[in-house]
């Protein structure tokens, strides 16, 4: 009798089980098992963000064109806010053993702007590791110089940028793949300047790491907003900066030579123009006093030819004296008239 009172316990106990688990239905509207509820998920982008809305249960069927831009272009979202479906996946056998997986998603790609600062530095650098730049010179003398670079996503080529890289961030992307690009050019750029000629062609350098990563931004669906060196060159040998020193004061105390030659120059020729000048005048000044000289001989000679002759000294005003100081161009000698003579009257006799 125990027997079957035990087995019916036993019955009872595995019925009301079984209804349990059989009450909860493909619905979920048992009271102890039931489905979660499918709460409703959305994404909302922002002004500064473009996405891409793609449905995983039906854009997935050709593989070969998942992330490829020219499918991202067909996916690109027009609304701020969209929503995301869902669908149950059971994992076991009863009604409440499963979970919600996503039919759609999207991706949410940053245009805004990034910098990532490549320096030595953990203070300075957007990262706590070494990113400075190391490259060699002509003559293989090593150093190392901080990079700044920024870049934006262009959203007219976003679907480019997710496809390139598979919707990394901008800040992996430049880390990984841009900085390698720009140390190249830089490592290139260096390596045709000596020690002392690199100094004074840093601008050659920004441009040839601004073409290179300029190209390589163009062709990916980036904008390339600067990229520049940021630090002073750091020499790996401290002799190397020491020699530099020596050769900068050097060339600083020849210019300021230069500088004081120049004025020493510009002083004697200035003087000696003065004295040119001054030599002229001297000499204007002695021709007239000459040309004066040669007018009071003219006069004395004068005064003896007239006294030779025998013509008057003084008559009165305006008389010869007076006319001695006046310029005398030449004395001429008094011509003498040619004596007339009378014509004779010959007398014949006629021999008559």
């Amino acid at each position: 009798m125990k027997t079957i009172n035990r087995f019916v316990t036993g019955a009872a106990a595995l019925l009301f089980s079984l209804a349990l688990v059989g009450c909860g239905g493909e619905d979920g509207g048992g009271s102890t098992d039931h489905r979660p509820f499918d709460k409703p998920e959305f994404v909302t982008i922002k002004p500064d963000e473009t996405g891409f809305f793609i449905h995983l249960d039906e854009d997935t069927g050709n593989q070969k064109q998942w992330y490829t831009s020219q499918f991202l272009k067909d996916k690109k979202v027009a609304t701020r806010r969209v929503q995301i479906r869902h669908k149950w996946i059971s994992d076991g056998f009863r009604n409440s053993m499963g979970h919600y997986a996503p039919l759609d998603t999207v991706i949410v790609v940053n245009l805004a702007p990034v910098t990532r600062e490549w320096t030595s530095s953990s203070e300075t650098g957007s990262t706590a590791k070494n990113q400075s730049f190391h490259a060699e010179t002509a003559g293989s003398t090593s150093f190392a110089m901080d990079v700044s670079c920024s870049v934006q996503v262009d959203e007219a080529n976003a679907a480019l940028f997710v496809g390139s890289f598979s919707g990394q961030p901008l800040e992996t992307v430049m880390d990984r793949d841009i900085r390698p690009v720009a140390l190249g050019a830089l490592v290139a750029a260096a390596g045709k300047f000596d020690v002392y000629a690199l100094l004074k062609n840093k601008p050659e350098l920004n441009a040839a790491m601004q073409k290179a990563v300029g190209d390589f931004c163009k062709a990916h669906g980036l904008i390339l907003s600067r990229i520049t060196i940021s630090s002073d060159v750091t020499w790996t040998q401290a002799s190397v900066q020491t020699s530099l020193d020596k050769i900068v004061e050097a060339e600083a105390e020849e210019k300021a030579q230069g500088a004081i030659n120049r004025r020493e120059i510009e002083r004697a020729q200035a003087s000696a123009k003065a004295s040119a000048i001054l030599s002229s005048a001297t000499g204007i000044a002695y021709t007239r006093l000459e040309l004066k000289r040669m007018e009071l001989e003219n006069q004395r000679e004068l005064i003896k030819v007239m006294g030779q002759k025998g013509l008057p000294q003084a008559v009165g005003i305006n008389t010869i004296i007076s006319k001695l100081f006046e310029p005398i161009k030449s004395i001429e000698t008094p011509k003498e008239e040619p004596v007339k003579t009378e014509p004779t009257t010959t007398t014949t006799t006629d021999g008559n």
